[in-house]
């Protein structure tokens, strides 16, 4: 089991009372969230351990042609479920004081540069480019949790009517 560590979380806490666990992040937040699709995006020392939770995440399907039907129909009005850490079960690097950590700044470099160049991206995308361009030294870790449609994408479209927000290129810096 491992916590996500607040800004307002006490150090002489040893309930972990003032501590997010993993546990209820994925039982008790994420699962009543009330949305068919979440892309979770989490830039914190071992949170690769979230994807390795056996209350929150289900093991792989067997997808074939031959239960491609039952599996659709079992996964109709289900949620689904993908995320990237900035890691595995290690510390990740925070960078540079009064910039973003190596894993924000390349996730949003990623997000701009995509969205500009053709309008969208995909949470694939996003996860292929980081894995293999690593910020920092750390190994990123991605996963599904609860039942996640093998199939299914996550888009993040630039509406033609929209403005990209303006990022400072600084502090988009490795």
């Amino acid at each position: 089991m491992g916590f996500l560590v607040a800004n307002d979380s006490r150090v002489n806490d040893n309930l972990y009372k003032s501590y997010l666990s993993y546990s209820d992040l994925g039982t008790l937040y994420l699962k009543n969230i009330n949305c068919n699709r979440i892309f979770l995006v989490l830039d914190a020392c071992f949170a690769g351990s979230f994807f390795d939770n056996n209350t929150v995440r289900s093991g792989p399907l067997d997808v074939n042609a031959g239960n491609l039907e039952a599996l659709k129909r079992m996964a109709a009005n289900q949620r689904f479920y993908k995320g990237i850490s900035s890691g595995g079960k290690q510390y990740v690097e925070d960078g540079k004081p009064g910039q973003h950590s190596p894993f924000a700044g390349s996730l949003m470099r990623i997000l701009v540069n995509k969205a500009l160049s053709k309008n969208f991206v995909t949470a694939d995308e996003i996860i292929g480019e980081i894995k293999s361009n690593p910020p920092g030294s750390t190994a990123v870790c991605e996963g599904n949790f609860h039942y996640s449609d093998p199939l299914s994408h996550f888009i993040f479209e630039l509406k033609n009517n929209q403005k990209t927000p303006d990022i400072k290129v600084d502090n988009l810096k490795k």
